[in-house]
């Protein structure tokens, strides 16, 4: 049980460091920094950026990592997946997740406008977990 609490835990600091992360970048890092910064207050954001832009990445392995270790101690077995509320809504919260994943590394560098997308998506996930810890 010990090791399940250490787990949500680091889930939820995991959860706040990639949720801060996001909204920073997509708002101090990208719309503020273009629009309204002058040049050395540009530079001073990149600077932040390049030392601690690499959270988003280790935060959302750990959300991942975490996340399947509190499934298995749930007793979330893929062998045995009973069709029912929980695993509806689960199975779209690891949907958007993927899509998510797949956006950031190939799309949200190209088009970092979109970052309102992928933070919007982030909240719907963060909607959904809220519901899924709820007993049905």
């Amino acid at each position: 049980m010990e090791w399940y609490l250490i787990a949500i835990y680091l889930h939820l600091l995991a959860l706040v460091l990639w949720i801060g992360h996001m909204l920073f970048w997509v708002t101090a890092g990208g719309t503020i920094s273009k629009r309204f910064l002058s040049e050395e207050t540009r530079e001073v954001v990149l600077q932040l950026r390049d030392e601690f832009g690499q959270i988003g990445w280790p935060s959302l392995l750990v959300l991942v990592l975490t996340g399947v270790f509190i499934l298995y101690q749930r007793g979330f077995r893929l062998d045995s997946i009973p069709s029912n509320p929980f695993t509806t809504m689960l199975g779209a919260k690891l949907s958007l997740v993927a899509l998510m994943i797949v956006f950031q590394c190939f799309v949200g560098p190209k088009w970092p406008i979109l970052g309102w997308v992928n933070l919007c998506v982030a909240l719907g996930i963060i909607g959904i977990s809220v519901v899924l810890v709820r007993p049905f």
